[in-house]
C-alpha cells in the first residue's frame, strides 16, 4: 500500500536541491489512514512532517487540523450548511424524550401567525 500519489513536482529543499516530495488529497490520505496499519500510519506520519505534500484537504479534515468546526470551514467557503432530514423513528425518540406536549406547544410556536 503506497500513499505516494503524484510526484511530478519536486519540491525544493533548503539547499535548493530538488527533493523527492509527493502529493496526496485529503480524501487519499483519509482513506489510506483507514486501511493502513498503525506502524504504516506512524510511518506516514513521519513523512507529513518531512516531505509529504497534503493537498485539497476536505472542510472536515481541515477544521480537524485547526481545531475549528466543520461549519464554520464551510462558512468560510461560502458554503450553505447541510440540512439533515430526521428520520421517523428519530422524531419517535424525540416525542419519547421530551413529550408529545412539548413538541405540540413548539410546533404551535413555529407555525403562529405573525401580526
Amino acid at each position: 500500500m503506497s500513499i505516494y500519489v503524484n510526484a511530478a513536482q519536486p519540491a525544493v529543499n533548503g539547499n535548493g536541491n530538488g527533493a523527492d516530495t509527493s502529493i496526496a488529497t485529503g480524501a487519499e490520505l483519509e482513506r489510506f489512514a483507514r486501511k493502513a496499519k498503525p506502524r504504516v500510519r506512524t510511518e506516514v506520519a513521519g513523512l507529513l512532517v518531512r516531505r509529504l505534500t497534503v493537498a485539497r484537504l476536505t472542510p472536515a479534515q481541515a477544521g480537524k487540523l485547526t481545531r475549528t468546526s466543520t461549519r464554520r470551514v464551510n462558512e468560510w467557503l461560502g458554503r450553505e450548511p447541510r440540512k439533515y432530514r430526521r428520520s421517523d423513528a428519530a422524531l419517535d425518540r424525540l416525542v419519547e424524550r421530551i413529550g408529545a406536549e412539548r413538541l405540540m406547544a413548539a410546533l404551535d410556536r413555529a407555525t403562529r401567525p405573525r401580526t
